[in-house]
């Protein structure tokens, strides 16, 4: 098989069962090292749920990307609109609007339940954000266009952890839940930016794609600071809250919503 993102030779790493019931093998690529399962068929099985039932780090993990979306987006970036894609129930969309950024939902999988009326209906943004998605897409290239193209915007920026090695007890595989197919270490994040001719920048598991040119480590310092920075952007921005409350009231009363 060969690497899908940069055709390279690839090695079986190792063996094994997802949803408990399906045999696959992982690929890892000698270049590039992304690490990938067979063309993942039981998809549609797996999604039966958009969000795993496993996924407990839900709630804390959009409330820590806020913090530090809201530390970058803040310092770097101007006034929006933004996207998140592949949003899920809408949580960090509404805790984005919450610090005063004008934020948007889009996941054609997902149900919008706490972002309602701010679904993203085309046109250009800022920046869009993809948080804990890239595991799940079995074509990376194709999506990170699909990002780019959808909300009209030349910046990712999305959460991924990272491996340093094909280790089959890594927890992050989560056979299980079937969902998880796609693996990438710092080096394969690196041969993506250079595919898609953008710049990468990249602090923990938060990272960023973008065609322009910003300043060399600012990104991670300011992942690195966004227990201080995120709560001082925060509180430069008027709060979204009371006045997306008063335009759903508006759109309840005239039932266009």
């Amino acid at each position: 098989m060969v690497c899908r993102i940069c055709g390279g030779r690839t090695r079986v790493t190792h063996d094994g069962l997802v949803l408990g019931r399906h045999p696959v093998s992982y690929h890892l690529c000698v270049s590039c090292e992304h690490w990938f399962t067979d063309e993942p068929h039981w998809l549609e099985e797996a999604y039966s749920a958009a969000i795993s039932a496993a996924d407990t780090g839900i709630v804390l993990r959009n409330i820590m990307v806020a913090r530090d979306l809201t530390a970058v987006l803040g310092t770097m970036f101007a006034t929006g609109p933004f996207v998140d894609w592949a949003g899920g129930y809408g949580m960090l969309v509404r805790l984005m609007r919450d610090a005063g950024f004008d934020f948007y939902w889009n996941d054609p999988y997902a149900q919008n339940l706490l972002a309602r009326g701010f679904d993203w209906t085309g046109g250009r943004s800022e920046a869009v954000t993809a948080i804990e998605v890239l595991e799940h897409v079995p074509d990376p290239l194709g999506f990170i266009r699909e990002c780019l193209e959808g909300a009209g915007t030349d910046t990712l920026i999305f959460s991924q952890e990272l491996h340093d090695g094909p280790n089959p007890d890594w927890w992050y595989l989560t056979p299980a839940t079937g969902q998880h197919v796609s693996f990438y270490s710092g080096l394969t994040l690196a041969v993506i930016a250079e595919k898609l001719g953008l710049n990468l920048h990249t602090s923990r598991t938060l990272h960023m794609l973008t065609r322009r040119d910003l300043p060399s480590g600012r990104f991670h310092r300011l992942v690195r600071a966004s227990r201080v920075v995120g709560p001082v952007q925060a509180r430069r921005r008027e709060s979204l809250m009371h006045v997306d409350h008063r335009a759903m009231l508006a759109r309840l009363e005239d039932g266009s919503t």
